[in-house]
């Protein structure tokens, strides 16, 4: 686990969440960079979805 920067939580009732931290693993996010840019491409992607 220490070896990742970031961990992404992606599903269609959540969208894309970023993970702060998991105590038992003593583990904390170092950087946002690639939540940011997926967040960004699912938003441009929802933006072009059919209202029902």
């Amino acid at each position: 686990m220490s070896e990742f920067d970031e961990i992404l939580l992606i599903g269609s009732g959540k969208g894309v969440a970023s993970v702060k931290r998991i105590k038992d693993y003593s583990w904390s996010r170092k950087s946002m960079k690639f939540y940011k840019l997926f967040l960004s491409t699912y938003l441009k992607a929802i933006k072009q979805c059919k209202k029902y």
